[in-house]
């Protein structure tokens, strides 16, 4: 009897789904499967602010050319100019 009442439980009380569904537990992923890490590219060179050394300057990231005589560290290895092996006299 009880099988009989537990395959048919949705037919008595008007359940389309079933009677007793477990919750879906939520780990917080937003829809479609795509996490947010919270960073953001402000330069649009394809880096966000995470990997970006300068992210309000779309030619400095990483793998950027090295500029040799800007004073700045164009590829983000944490080397300027004279500094940057890329830069060799």
């Amino acid at each position: 009897m009880k099988r009989a009442l537990w395959k048919g439980c949705g037919l008595l009380l008007g359940f389309t789904m079933g009677c007793f569904q477990k919750p879906v537990p939520d780990y917080g992923a937003p829809e479609y499967g795509v996490w947010d890490s919270g960073a953001q590219d402000d330069d649009g060179d394809g880096y966000d602010a995470d990997e970006d050394c300068d992210d309000g300057d779309a030619a400095i990231h990483p793998g950027a050319t090295e500029v040799c005589d800007d004073e700045a560290d164009n590829d983000c290895d944490g080397a300027v100019d004279a500094d940057d092996g890329d830069c060799a006299d």
